[in-house]
């Protein structure tokens, strides 16, 4: 039987990254890598290809060298695009080319414009303005733009010696400063179901003299300072050798809108232009702190858990939330995601869930294999929790505001009390293998004080 749904693409799995080592497949993912200038030259060759290219990218007055801040500029932007060349030629880079998306950035607008340009009038990228980001990862109706290697810079960067494939040999994110500015944001209310990322509203000013503010805000300054100086690498896109992945956090509280508003929804910490928190599960195993070997716990069902927890209703500590359903686990964390970020019980897959599970699993339809209503029959038998879920007055703001007061409060207590790093990944934490049981143990404490009923980690 032919399905008649609307067909999602499927993740491309044949680009090899690192052709003189054992294959590796990755996703390109569609909504790309942001462009975050984040990352800069350091190796001789990169700097003269960035002399090179700024003479004859520069758009400036003819005769006029370009500046320092426009170099500066300029080494930003290729080594993200270099960095983005790795996936091939479906891969891209994106970000919205307003003004206000650029205050308190490194690069300012008027130069990260003039670099972009540059490289755009001498054929070496293309540039296709406000695309939809489409992706489950994106906003749904978000538009940015979206810039593309194009073989002429990949030749100019070769002929100064650089490979895409080499990236991390002269190429590296920039030094994490001492002190990080508007370490904590906020965000105004976005509708829309989880998938379609209810908490990536637009930014509002913060009241910086609210007490929950002041207080968060030396929390995520003291953690900040005590990474200072920390080496903390991954091999990231079949890389050969170890390159930095995070250069310092800021707090996003969400909801911002509402009224009588109290900074108590959201509030996760986030690795500045997505950091080692964008990486792949593999690629997070290959991080090191100091050179030394990490591991990664997971809290299982952070939110199911604690829903349940703050409903009155807690589920056994003892045993796998997700022990004893019928239905696929990935499939159960999609309905429990997408009913949360939903002010209603939903009645059928959004088609952002549908893009989602194509996207894993090779163009298949989410309609067709598990069919909404039998998902929802199976796990409601299990979570009855989710029967009356239009008079909850619980949402996903929230939940994560919990979950994140648990994992920031880890993140500072093991810091302060144990001078142990470590780096959160929304509900989970990676920390050296050393610091395993000490950080395992102030987890679970923490969070049993914030919902009176154990974790079950994993």
């Amino acid at each position: 039987m032919t399905c008649k749904h609307k067909r999602y693409p499927a993740a491309d799995r044949s680009i090899t990254l690192n052709p003189a080592t054992k294959p590796t497949h990755t996703k390109i993912k569609l909504n790309g890598v942001y462009l975050g200038c984040l990352n800069e030259p350091h190796s001789p060759e990169s700097m003269s290809f960035i002399d090179d290219l700024a003479l004859k990218t520069h758009l400036g007055k003819a005769g006029r060298k370009p500046t320092e801040k426009a170099k500066v500029a300029l080494g930003a932007v290729l080594a993200d695009l270099m960095n983005v060349a790795r996936g091939g030629v479906k891969a891209h880079a994106f970000r919205s080319l307003k003004k206000s998306e650029f205050t308190g950035d490194g690069v300012g607008y008027r130069v990260f414009r003039a670099a972009v340009d540059g490289l755009e009038a001498a054929g070496m990228i293309e540039r296709r303005e406000g695309s939809k980001m489409a992706s489950y990862k994106a906003t749904r109706g978000d538009k940015a733009s979206q810039f593309f290697v194009r073989q002429p810079l990949l030749d100019a960067a070769a002929a100064h010696g650089i490979l895409p494939e080499d990236w991390a040999c002269h190429f590296r994110l920039k030094p994490q400063p001492a002190i990080i500015e508007n370490s904590i944001a906020l965000r105004k209310s976005r509708s829309g179901s989880w998938f379609d990322r209810p908490d990536r509203g637009e930014d509002m000013p913060v009241d910086r003299y609210h007490p929950n503010v002041i207080a968060s805000k030396q929390k995520v300054d003291e953690i900040n300072a005590f990474l200072f100086g920390k080496e903390i690498t991954a091999l990231r896109n079949g890389d050969k050798t170890q390159s930095r992945c995070h250069c310092g956090f800021k707090r996003i509280y969400n909801q911002g809108d509402l009224p009588g508003y109290n900074y108590d929804k959201g509030g996760r910490l986030y690795s500045i232009g997505g950091g080692y928190q964008s990486l792949s599960k593999a690629e997070r195993a290959t991080i090191l702190i100091d050179g030394e070997e990490t591991i990664e716990i997971d809290i299982r069902a952070s939110h199911l858990v604690g829903l349940h927890a703050v409903s009155g209703c807690p589920l056994d500590p003892l045993v796998d939330p997700y022990h004893g359903l019928s239905v696929d686990r990935g499939i159960t964390k999609m309905f429990i995601m997408q009913t949360v970020g939903s002010d209603k019980l939903p009645a059928r897959w959004s088609e952002t869930a549908a893009e989602s599970y194509a996207w894993e699993n090779d163009g298949q339809c989410l309609y067709c294999d598990h069919p909404f209503k039998q998902i929802k029959s199976a796990i409601l038998m299990k979570f009855p929790i989710f029967d009356n879920w239009a008079a909850s007055k619980i949402r996903w703001g929230d939940l994560q505001f919990n979950e994140a007061e648990v994992i920031v409060g880890t993140v500072y207590h093991l810091a302060r009390q144990h001078n142990a790093p470590s780096l959160p990944v929304h509900d989970s934490l990676i920390i050296r293998k050393c610091d395993e049981g000490i950080a395992r143990s102030v987890l679970a404490k923490l969070f049993e004080d914030r919902f009176n009923v154990p974790p079950y980690l994993t």
